[in-house]
């Protein structure tokens, strides 16, 4: 008995040697399966932030009134910074259109294009792969960036105008010039109105409180969103146009104001559509009395969701 004992021991530790070199094949294997998709992963990051950065670039360079080319100039250095697998200079295909944000869609164009959308690649060598004569892998991801209304906010000027006022975000994005100029006491007809924001009645009582400090102002106006109702008013308001007069330098002095729904009833109140920014040229407490603005885009940071026609928002990522 013994002398069989004996003779299974060689074969049972061939056998445990056989199975720990199994065990560390396949653990090799692991590891290096670890690596790859971590770097994969990586990569994966990596690029969208290459994409994402890109997309960005091109749309705000759109917004500032820079042609086609420039966007692409500037999406290209901006996306250049972030490395990608260890290395920089990434291109990126760039798409010029314009996005509905209605349906979430964005459509190609390059006719007056609003929004972005940036596609980037990186090939990585990997380590497993090649085992199956496939050394490479192609990661690739998208970005679309637009320019998005501003949702909430707190306004500088008790005044409302009525979305109405302003083109299509097609026609107009970018393009100081085509945004309204209003001049004239606000009336229904000019759908503009004098606002208290949550107080009633917008008389000049409640309109004055909330001008400006400089102006004489002594309540904080409070932080709107789109959907919340205001009050409105049309009523002449004479000490409100004394005040700002003597606090307004014309052509500099630049406001956030809430834009409304249209269908709004301007002499008493409407519902917030989003916000508009615009900068008072004269202040007239004579003859015709009444304001001379015009709207301008600018790039305000917060929640979208507001008026994109109305120009004040931001370019963020949208898809």
């Amino acid at each position: 008995m013994r002398s069989i004992s004996r003779g299974r021991r060689p074969r049972s530790r061939g056998a445990v040697l056989v199975a720990m070199a199994l065990a560390m094949l396949v653990l090799l294997g692991l590891a290096v399966l670890g690596i790859d998709v971590g770097r994969l992963a990586q990569t994966a990051s990596e690029v969208q932030a290459f994409a994402d950065s890109a997309a960005t670039a091109g749309a705000s360079a759109l917004l500032a009134g820079s042609s086609r080319g420039t966007a692409v100039g500037q999406a290209t250095t901006v996306g250049a910074q972030n490395g990608v697998d260890g290395k920089a200079g990434t291109q990126a295909q760039l798409i010029f259109g314009r996005w509905d944000a209605a349906s979430a869609t964005f459509t190609a164009t390059n006719v007056r294009p609003s929004a972005v959308r940036a596609a980037a690649t990186a090939t990585v060598r990997t380590l497993l792969a090649g085992i199956w004569n496939q050394p490479t892998v192609t990661v690739q991801r998208t970005a679309t960036a637009a320019f998005t209304g501003l949702g909430r906010a707190v306004p500088t000027l008790p005044f409302a105008i009525g979305d109405c006022a302003f083109q299509s975000l097609a026609a107009c994005f970018g393009q100081n010039g085509c945004l309204p100029r209003m001049q004239g006491a606000p009336t229904a007809a000019t759908h503009t109105a004098w606002t208290a924001f949550l107080d009633s009645p917008a008389d000049q009582g409640n309109v004055g409180a909330y001008l400006p400090p400089a102006c004489g102002g002594s309540r904080r106006p409070p932080q709107l969103g789109v959907g919340d109702r205001i009050s409105l008013g049309t009523a002449p308001a004479d000490p409100v146009l004394r005040a700002l007069s003597r606090c307004v330098t014309p052509g500099q002095s630049e406001f956030l104001v809430p834009t409304v729904s249209c269908s709004a009833n301007f002499a008493q109140a409407g519902p917030v559509s989003g916000f508009a920014t615009v900068v008072i040229d004269a202040v007239r407490t004579n003859g015709r009395k009444g304001l001379t603005l015009h709207a301008v885009f600018r790039q305000v940071p917060g929640p979208p969701a507001g008026c994109e026609k109305c120009g004040t928002g931001c370019v963020a990522l949208v898809g």
